[in-house]
C-alpha cells in the first residue's frame, strides 16, 4: 500500500512505449539516481545505456522542447516540479510521471546484439516516431512499414483485418484509405513472416530513414533563412524545407558553443581559417536545449571511454559542457561492448522463453531471461 500524500514519500510511474507502467516510492527530496536505480531495478533491461526516462516540462513555452530528460544528480523536484495529486480521499497520490524511451538511436548492427524486449520497445517507439512525423517517409515506405506493424501484432492477414482494423496501430491512425488499402496489400504479400522476423524488418527500414533518431531544432541560419538544425547519431544536420542542405560529422566538428539565442558551430575551413557558422534560436532556453543534446550526443557516438570525456573535452567543449559530457553515462563504443558479452554469453547458456507482450505470440527465437518485467498496468485515464 502506498503512502497517504501527506507523507514525504512520492508514488513514481514510469511508462514504456508498450503502454505498459511499473510504480514504487521515492522520497520527495530524492536524485533522479534514485529514481533510475529503482526503476531499471524494477525492469530488468541489460541495453539500459541507450534508454533514458523523460518527462514532461512542467512550464513547456512554444519554442521549447515538449519532453526534458531526467538529470542523475539534480533532485528530481527541481526538474519536474512538485508531484500531482491524483485520485481522491484514502486512494489519494502524489505521483511523478515518466516516459523510458530510446534517448541514443543506433544501427542495425548494434540493435541485432540486443534482448527481444528492448528491440520491442524500439518498435513501438519507432511506431510513435512515424505517427508523429519525426521519421517522415514516403508513401510507399509507410505502407511497407505498415504491414510489417500488422504482421507483429496480428499475425498472418485474415479476412478480420480491415481499415478499422489496420488503423488500430500507432503508425496507422489518420492514414487515408489509398494508404491504408497500401498496408492490407503488403500485409498479404509477407504472409508466412515470422512476427519477430517482421519486427526486425520493421527496424531495420526505420534505421535507413534520414530522420531515424535525429532531434529537430527550428532556427534562422546566417542569411537569416528558417532552418532546422538536427542532432543526430552521426553529427549535425541542416534542413531547409525539409531537405538537407548541409552536414557536419561529429569528426569534423572543433567547437561548440552557445550564448544567449546564438547557437556557435566550428568547423576546418576548406583551404583556409576555420569556417564559423551561427544559428539563431528563437530563445536562450531553446537554444541551450539545442547546445546540451549536441554536446550529449557528440560525447555518446564519438568518445570511446566515458573517461575521456574529461581528459579530450577542451578539444572541442568548454569546462561548463564538460560537465554536461560527463554526465551523459557509457559511451557507445562501452555499450556495444557490454551488448556483444551479453550475447556471447547468452548463446553459451540460452534462457528460458518469456512472452514480450500479450500481443506478441511466444516463438522459438524469442528466448530472453526469466524475468524481464514485473509491471503493472495503468491508465492514463486514472490522472
Amino acid at each position: 500500500m502506498f503512502k497517504r500524500p501527506g507523507s514525504r514519500a512520492v508514488v513514481v510511474r514510469v511508462y514504456t512505449a508498450d503502454g505498459e507502467s511499473a510504480e514504487f516510492l521515492v522520497e520527495r527530496r530524492c536524485p533522479g539516481s534514485e529514481v533510475w536505480a529503482k526503476f531499471v531495478d524494477v525492469v530488468n533491461i541489460a541495453e539500459r545505456d541507450f534508454f533514458g526516462l523523460r518527462y514532461k516540462r512542467p512550464k513547456c513555452a512554444e519554442d521549447q522542447e515538449e519532453y526534458a530528460w531526467l538529470v542523475m544528480d539534480a533532485t528530481v523536484q527541481a526538474q519536474i516540479g512538485p508531484p500531482v495529486l491524483m485520485g481522491r480521499g484514502a486512494t489519494a497520490q502524489a505521483v511523478w510521471e515518466f516516459e523510458y524511451r530510446i534517448r541514443f538511436y543506433i544501427g542495425e548492427s548494434e540493435t541485432d546484439l540486443w534482448e527481444e524486449f528492448p528491440r520491442y520497445l524500439l518498435f513501438m517507439q519507432l511506431q510513435q516516431d512515424l505517427a508523429a512525423n519525426r521519421i517522415v517517409v514516403s508513401p510507399g515506405t509507410l505502407a511497407t512499414l505498415g504491414g510489417y506493424a500488422l504482421q507483429v501484432a496480428h499475425g498472418d492477414w485474415d479476412r478480420s483485418v480491415n481499415l478499422e482494423r489496420v488503423r488500430t496501430m500507432p503508425i496507422t491512425k489518420g492514414l487515408s484509405d489509398d494508404i491504408a488499402h497500401l498496408v492490407i496489400e503488403h500485409h498479404k504479400q509477407i504472409r508466412d513472416t515470422d512476427r519477430q522476423a517482421a519486427q526486425d524488418l520493421f527496424i531495420n527500414l526505420c534505421q535507413k530513414q534520414d530522420l531515424y533518431g535525429v532531434s529537430l531544432f527550428p532556427c534562422k541560419n546566417d542569411k537569416g533563412q528558417v532552418v532546422q538544425v538536427g542532432v543526430s547519431p552521426h553529427g549535425l544536420r541542416i534542413y531547409r524545407k525539409s531537405t538537407l542542405v548541409d552536414e557536419f560529422p561529429w569528426i569534423r566538428l572543433k567547437n561548440l558553443q552557445w550564448s544567449r539565442k546564438n547557437f556557435v558551430v566550428k568547423v576546418p575551413g576548406a583551404n583556409g581559417p576555420d569556417q564559423i557558422i551561427t544559428y539563431t534560436l528563437k530563445s536562450k532556453t531553446a537554444c541551450r536545449d539545442l547546445w546540451q543534446a549536441a554536446i550529449q550526443h557528440h560525447t555518446f557516438y564519438r568518445r570511446k571511454h566515458h573517461a575521456a570525456a574529461i581528459a579530450l573535452a577542451p578539444t572541442l567543449i568548454s569546462k561548463t559542457a564538460n560537465d554536461v559530457a560527463v554526465k551523459t553515462g557509457p559511451t557507445l563504443a562501452e555499450a556495444s561492448a557490454a551488448a556483444r558479452r551479453r550475447a556471447h554469453t547468452m548463446a553459451a547458456a540460452p534462457s528460458p522463453q518469456v512472452a514480450i507482450s500479450q500481443n506478441i505470440r511466444k516463438s522459438e527465437r524469442q528466448v530472453r531471461r526469466e524475468s524481464i518485467l514485473e509491471m503493472q498496468p495503468a491508465s492514463r485515464a486514472s490522472a
